[in-house]
């Protein structure tokens, strides 16, 4: 019995295997259009893809940091005050206790760690800022060989800066930081490598 013919556009989207280039918007949303039946020959094709274009795997241990009650509704994520799902709720964890999951991270062969918290950001919580920072400065001190990067919610327009606040550089370059805007202009903000877009228009 012959194997079954591939989808016409699983088949098309082959072709980036030959030309390396990425797939254009059209072809992108066939593909998000596909029938179960052929998910598993895509997933077959975004394989090729990785072992021929990016054979080598980083792998990144994040921490949950601060946990639940974020008052924004976001409906696919569980640590909204809004939603019902059993989270655990507690505050930021001390850099001591950060260090020491990244001590563990460190023995399991995983070289990124991500300090990453639930909630709107760092509006209004300098002495959570100087915690991270901290923790951070630790963990680089303990831990030199470890990259480390800290998701820390959305970022307001900048306030005028009190007197003796963490400085806004101190987030920034060696400590790598991923900062969300305010709704209103959801731009990404990061040191971190920026990814790639997956089309092309």
């Amino acid at each position: 019995m012959s194997a079954p013919a591939l989808h016409p556009a699983v088949g098309e989207a082959y072709g980036v295997l030959a030309t390396g280039r990425p797939i254009n918007l059209p072809l992108a949303t066939r593909l998000s259009e596909l029938p179960g039946s052929d998910v598993l020959d895509l997933i077959s094709l975004a394989h090729k893809v990785r072992l021929k274009y990016a054979p080598g795997l980083h792998a990144c241990s994040i921490v949950n940091a601060k946990s639940g009650a974020c008052p924004e509704n976001c409906r696919f994520c569980a640590q909204s005050a809004h939603h019902a799902a059993q989270v655990p709720e507690y505050a930021l964890l001390d850099p001591a206790e950060l260090l020491s999951r990244a001590e563990a991270v460190w023995q399991n062969g995983v070289r990124r760690f991500g300090i990453v918290t639930a909630g709107t950001g760092c509006t209004g919580s300098e002495g959570e800022v100087r915690s991270v920072i901290e923790a951070i400065d630790l963990i680089h001190e303990r831990l030199p060989g470890l990259e480390v990067c800290a998701a820390r919610g959305a970022r307001d327009a900048p306030p005028a800066p009190a007197r003796g606040a963490a400085p806004r550089s101190a987030l920034s370059t060696t400590r790598r930081r991923r900062l969300w805007p305010p709704p209103a202009s959801r731009t990404t903000t990061s040191t971190s490598r920026s990814r790639p877009a997956a089309t092309a228009s």
